[in-house]
C-alpha cells in the first residue's frame, strides 16, 4: 500500500515511510480505500479493506484485518484499534464504500469480502461533540455531477477543502457527497460558516452564511 503526496507542481512524492505506512503492524495487502473524516476533527482519515491475493502467502494469512488510519497532523497516519467485530475479525476484504445510511450526518461503511457476505457498519461518532455539513453538488453549466469541483469551508478554526472525485475504491463507488465536520465550541447557537464553490468551468459560487448540521444541495447558477 502506497501513499503519494501531491506537490502541486505536476509531481508526486512517495510518502509511505514518512506517513508511517511502512510500520510492521500496518503491512497488509490493501484493496478498497476510502478517505473520510471518521472522527469529526476536521481532517480526513483512511479506511482500508485488506486481504491477500494468495491462498497460502509466504507471510501471514489470506484473511486480514481492515485498517483505520487516523490523520494525526496532516503528515502522519496512526492505526486506530476499534472494539467492533468488523475491525477485529480477519477477512479477505475487497470492495469498500461509504454513505450516510441513517441520515445522522456521518458516513457509514459497506464492505465486501471473498467467500463471505457484505458488511454494513454504522458510524457511532459521538453526537453533540461536533458540527457537520454535507454538500451535494449539481452542475448546470458543467456536468450534472461536477467531478473535480472544489468546496472550501471557512469556520472559526480555519479553512477546510473537499473535492468531488470520480470513481471510488476497488470495485466500489461511494455516495457523491462532500462531508465537513469540525469540533463544537461552547456557543449557544451554532455559528454559520462561509462556503466557496469552485466549479470546473472556472465559475465560483459563494455562500456567505450556511447553517451547519444539515445536508445542502447546491445547484450551479
Amino acid at each position: 500500500m502506497g501513499l503519494y503526496l501531491n506537490r502541486q507542481d505536476r509531481f508526486f512524492e512517495h510518502f509511505s515511510r514518512p506517513a508511517g505506512l511502512n510500520f510492521s503492524e500496518n503491512r497488509a495487502v490493501g484493496f478498497g480505500v476510502v478517505a473520510r473524516d471518521w472522527d469529526a476533527d476536521g481532517d480526513e482519515d483512511l479506511l482500508v479493506a485488506c486481504g491477500h491475493v494468495h491462498y497460502r502467502p509466504d507471510r501471514g494469512t489470506m484473511p486480514q484485518l481492515p485498517m483505520l488510519l487516523e490523520n494525526v497532523d496532516g503528515q502522519t497516519l496512526r492505526r486506530v484499534s476499534i472494539d467492533d467485530p468488523f475491525f477485529q475479525q480477519p477477512r479477505v476484504g475487497r470492495g469498500l464504500a461509504t454513505a450516510d445510511f441513517d441520515s445522522d450526518g456521518d458516513s457509514d461503511i459497506v464492505a465486501t469480502q471473498l467467500d463471505g457476505p457484505p458488511s454494513l457498519v454504522e458510524n457511532h461518532c459521538p453526537a453533540g461533540r461536533h458540527h457537520w455539513l454535507r454538500i451535494r453538488l449539481i452542475g448546470t453549466r458543467t456536468a450534472r455531477q461536477p467531478i473535480g469541483t472544489r468546496v472550501l469551508l471557512d469556520w472559526p478554526g480555519g479553512t477546510m477543502m473537499r473535492q468531488l472525485v470520480g470513481g471510488g475504491s476497488y470495485l466500489s463507488d461511494s455516495e457523491p457527497v462532500l462531508e465537513f465536520a469540525w469540533p463544537r465550541s461552547s456557543e449557544q447557537q451554532p455559528p454559520t460558516v462561509r462556503l466557496r464553490i469552485e466549479w470546473t468551468d472556472g465559475t465560483v459560487t459563494e455562500v456567505a452564511q450556511a447553517n451547519p448540521d444539515q445536508t445542502l444541495t447546491l445547484v450551479q447558477p
